[in-house]
């Protein structure tokens, strides 16, 4: 039988900790994570409580047809009473996110986050994010300037009550505002939040998210919002990923330590060559299976915070408690270990006389109580949490889709490897092709070599690696790994239209920007 724990006494979760990650990890759809953050911006971090609709309000895409038919009646649409089919699949193909598209079971979701204020006509149950939402918000928490430039983005052409100027907007983002128009929101906002108290743990990469979105912003004039707004969707899931493994590599260092101000760097391998079995894919595969590898340590160090955070008689709701708690776990004091003593006397009694055996065989090897307790709740509650965290990185990263920082192989017993996908490539391009001049932004073309050392300086991701001093003694067989992994970069840079072979110099090898801000 498995190990029995006691539940915690405050009924709040026994494993998500906001001073470390907000998330709780599960499956994340970022749609669901845009959705949620809309509604966080629109609320300047509120979390709104909704009132139940009724049943004659159900959701569904005949619900919104009616609207945009009524919408019709007061002249502000042509076209919806007599070409109902024809709304209703433009409603399902462009502005309506289901579950389970397609099936028996397909239920609305909500309207897709393309305006800020699409949330209006949405599911809760439906649209769960765990959290996702929060991680991002507390990112442009850091900077306010940039959080509000974001939501005068995402809310143009609407004042708060009525569309300001339609002819600006794409005809997508207009079919939610007429939906909306003359629907008031079903939110009210009730709630406090938490994030003038709670910062992320690592705030320069919460920054560098907040940077990375004011550049990204700067097309707004020049790239379709749609457009935009994807690139927004793919560099939320990339920074998500990112921070997500830096905590999972990084967390059980700052338990052993007792303090946050470690070198948090990553460096990791991504694949270009789509070659599962080449050099670079071998690389790219060891640096993944060194990140998921790390999961269990992490969960082993996040039940300690939570020991030590219960031990002092401090919450997770405040980011000053965290360096008590982490000093406390490296320096422990005796009443700490003779309480987690306690603890773990309490575990051994709840459990029938096997499982005592086997808490006893799992703690004979650990140095303290502390460590003990850590062992046997890892035993416990390990492989449950090990599971959803995978779940959690596999979608973060999404796996296997366009914008991919992942693959993973179509059989169970292949391994994942990062890989630097077409969107997301093609995302990262756009940033770097920005050049600030003083308050202002011009693009201009870049060489390769300083693409390929942007991205390892700024994200830690490696294409070629020769130079590097961490692969300064790797054997030809790495170096002619690295040497076709760049060549097949360049190949998916020229396939996306973003490089273009002038001459045979090296120097006249440009990235050249698809969007110019240079008038």
């Amino acid at each position: 039988m498995p190990i029995k724990l006691p539940r915690p006494a405050t009924g709040k979760s026994e494993f998500r900790n906001e001073l470390i990650c907000f998330i709780d990890p599960k499956t994340i759809d970022i749609d669901r994570t845009m959705t949620n953050l809309f509604v966080l911006l629109r609320y300047n971090g509120g979390k709104p409580r909704l009132r139940p609709r009724r049943t004659s309000e159900k959701l569904d895409i005949d619900r919104l047809v009616a609207e945009l038919q009524k919408v019709e009646a007061s002249g502000k649409v042509q076209g919806a009473i007599e070409h109902p089919d024809a709304v209703a699949w433009w409603l399902r193909s462009n502005l309506v996110d289901l579950v389970s598209r397609g099936k028996e079971t397909e239920n609305f979701a909500t309207l897709r986050p393309i305006h800020l204020q699409s949330f209006t006509y949405r599911n809760a149950r439906h649209t769960r994010d765990y959290f996702t939402s929060e991680q991002v918000y507390s990112f442009l928490s850091e900077d306010k300037a940039v959080r509000d430039e974001l939501k005068q983005f995402l809310d143009e052409g609407w004042n708060g009550t009525s569309i300001t100027n339609s002819q600006t907007l794409d005809v997508d983002s207009l079919g939610i505002l007429r939906l909306i128009e003359d629907n008031t929101t079903n939110a009210q906002e009730d709630s406090q939040n938490v994030f003038g108290r709670v910062r992320p743990l690592l705030k320069d990469d919460a920054q560098r998210y907040c940077d990375d979105v004011h550049a990204l912003l700067q097309y707004r004039h020049t790239v379709p919002r749609h457009v935009l707004i994807d690139y927004i969707k793919t560099l939320t899931a990339f920074h998500l990923s990112l921070y997500t493994m830096k905590i999972v590599r990084y967390l059980p260092q700052m338990v052993r330590e007792g303090t946050t101000d470690i070198d948090t760097a990553l460096s990791i391998v991504v694949d270009l060559t789509d070659e599962p079995n080449s050099g670079a894919a071998r690389l790219a595969t060891a640096d993944a299976q060194a990140v998921y590898d790390s999961i269990l340590d992490y969960i082993r160090a996040n039940f300690g915070v939570m020991l030590s955070l219960r031990n002092l008689d401090l919450t997770t709701a405040n980011s000053s408690h965290l360096p008590a708690a982490l000093d406390a776990l490296a320096h422990p004091s005796d009443v700490f270990l003779a309480d987690t003593r306690s603890a773990l006397r309490e575990i051994i009694n709840r459990n029938e006389q096997e499982e005592q055996e086997a808490i006893r065989d799992i703690t004979s090897y650990e140095i303290d109580d502390i460590q003990k307790y850590m062992a046997v709740v890892v035993k416990a509650r390990g492989s449950f949490y090990y599971k959803y965290m995978v779940q959690l990185l596999d979608t973060l990263m999404l796996k296997s889709t366009g914008s991919l920082l992942l693959v993973g192989g179509r059989t169970r017993s292949s391994k994942r490897r990062f890989v630097l996908g077409t969107k997301l490539l093609e995302m990262l391009v756009q940033l770097r092709v920005l050049k600030a001049e003083g308050t202002t932004y011009q693009t201009e073309p870049v060489s390769m070599e300083e693409f390929l050392t942007w991205m390892h300086e700024r994200y830690g991701l490696i294409v070629s690696g020769i130079d590097m001093p961490q692969f300064s003694d790797a054997d030809l067989e790495t170096h002619q790994a690295f040497r076709d992994n760049l060549s097949a970069f360049r190949d998916k840079l020229r396939q996306i239209g973003f490089y273009t072979v002038l001459s045979d110099a090296y120097i006249m090898q440009k990235i050249r920007p698809r969007y110019s801000l240079n008038a």
